[in-house]
This record gives C-alpha cells, structure tokens and sequence, in this order.
C-alpha cells in the first residue's frame, strides 16, 4: 500500500471563509493529507494559538519549510500572494482556498495535475475557467477569447505554424453575451479570427497572446473543445501530437474517448462553463487530465 504524503502548509488569512473551510481543514488533517505549520493574520495582534493551530509572523511562513501556504481570502488574493512573494516565498506554493472546495480532489491530485505543465489549447473560455479554477499558470494563449469551429480546427491542426504569425486587429466586436466586454478586439493570426471577448485594448490583447504563446510546452499539449457535429469530432480525434484531449459533444454516443454534454436545459457552452465551475459540477475534475472521464452525476434515469 502506497503511503500518502502529508502536506506541510500554513493558513494566510482568518477571516469567514476560513470559518468556512475550518472543518475542512480539521478533516484532512485528521486523514494525514496536511500538517497545518501555523496561521497567520495581519488582524491578530495577540495570543498563542487558533482552533489549536499556532499563531504566527508571515516572515516566519518563508523561513520554515511548508507545501503550501493556503491563502483564505477572496477579494485580497492578489494582494496576499505579492506579499508572500516579496518575502522569498514561491508562487507555486500558493494555494487558493477554492482548491479546497473541489470536489473529491486530494492535493495529491492536485500536485500531480499542476507538474503536468499542461498547455491547454481551448476553443473557447473553458480552458481558461479550468485553469482559474485549479490555479493553472496560463501556459498557452487560447485564455479569454473564443474562435469558430472551423478556424479552430485549422489552429488546432497546424498549432506550431500558426504559433508563428504575428497577430494582427481588424475589427471591434460588439458584445454577444453577459460577460463579454461591450466592444471588444477581434484579432487575425493568418486566415483564423479571434475574438478577444473579455479584452478592451487591441494592443493589450495582442500583447496577451504574444507574451503566453511562449509559455507553451509542446510536449504537454492538451486539447479541449465543445463540438456540434460528428465531422469536427472525428477531425481532432485525428490530431498528433496532443498528450490528453478532452472534446466534449451536445449529442449522445458520441466516439470512443470523447465526453457527452448533456445540457440539463442549458446552452452547451454554458453548460460546459458550469460543469466544473459550480459546486454540482458534472466531472471528477482529475479524471479530465488523467485516466477515463468520471461523471460525479449518473447519467442513468
């Protein structure tokens, strides 16, 4: 039997989301999967010990050897993070609360899916949701923006030369959905389009794409698209050079490997946003990037 490694970290942060997560915490280190070192707050100006954990100095946090620092907050996230980093600390070491609220997900897994150095390559906002959501550095360009399925196929199939071309604006989108800005970029790379739809400034998002294109490892490529037709499914089926693909259809039987969508009444793209956003989300998140696709939900009557 393999042992399970235990995690040393440390809490950033006491505020109601720490509250909220105490169980949680009490849990895994009842379970072995954590040591927590100590918690810190810049509020607590006195005493020894919380919920039995020890108090301590931030500067402390960098100079004792831990996995993970747990920041506890929400809208200062950021601010706790360049904290910690002006102090020496690493950034791979942060590790968002949210992580803690993914269903079913060890820090195990976690580590293992964060190693893997994916690159996603997405077809829409879905990759850049995933990674947000599991605190995935943003290691390709295909983040806040959103391509036709035609032309994502050809980017997708020839990703190196179009990694190439230098991208170009034509044109300002008016906005389509709720989240999008109200007049957003629309980019040309070659003969694909790009519509940037959460940027504002041409240049900033070129700059964008430019800058996270760099970023991409070749040799963990990971392939992932919402598909309406059995032709275009076939297609990336075909693709070389991807270590994983996750290609998710509206439609049911779809073909060996790929993901059945149902929609529960929503559009598939919400739908898909929602399936591993939400706390009822449809998929073992592990199971995305590793191993055969796991449904938390049956799709059984």
């Amino acid at each position: 039997m393999i042992k399970q490694k235990t995690y040393r970290v440390f809490i950033w942060g006491v505020s109601a989301i720490y509250n909220r997560h105490l169980l949680n915490l009490k849990y895994r280190e009842d379970h072995g999967e954590i040591e927590v070192l100590g918690v810190y707050d810049r509020d607590i100006c006195c005493g020894s010990k919380l919920d039995g954990y020890r108090l301590v100095r931030k500067e402390q946090i960098v100079e004792t050897p831990h996995d993970f620092v747990i920041v506890m907050a929400k809208w200062t996230e950021k601010v706790i993070t360049e904290e910690y980093l002006e102090l020496g600390g690493k950034r791979e070491k942060i590790l968002p609360y949210r992580i803690l609220d993914v269903p079913g997900l060890t820090l195990e897994q976690y580590e293992t899916i964060r190693n893997a150095h994916f690159s996603i390559i997405s077809s829409d906002c879905f990759g850049g949701m995933l990674s947000h959501t599991l605190n995935l550095p943003f290691l390709s360009p295909f983040v806040n923006l959103w391509i036709e399925s035609g032309d994502y196929l050809k980017i997708a199939g020839d990703l190196k030369h179009y990694m190439s071309i230098a991208p170009r604006f034509v044109r300002f989108q008016e906005a389509m959905g709720p989240f999008d800005e109200k007049q957003y970029p629309v980019l040309k790379v070659g003969d694909v389009t790009l519509y940037c739809n959460h940027d504002r400034d041409p240049e900033e998002a070129i700059a964008k794409w430019e800058r996270r294109k760099q970023r991409i490892n070749y040799g963990a490529l990971l392939l992932t698209s919402l598909v309406n037709d059995r032709d275009a499914e076939k297609k990336l089926k075909l693709y070389k050079g991807y270590t994983r693909k996750m290609i998710f259809t509206g439609y049911p039987d779809p073909e060996p490997d790929s993901i059945y969508l149902p929609s529960e009444g929503r559009q598939p793209l919400d739908q898909l946003h929602r399936s591993v956003t939400e706390p009822g989300s449809m998929f073992d998140l592990y199971s995305l990037f590793f191993g055969k696709v796991k449904y938390r939900r049956s799709m059984e009557g």
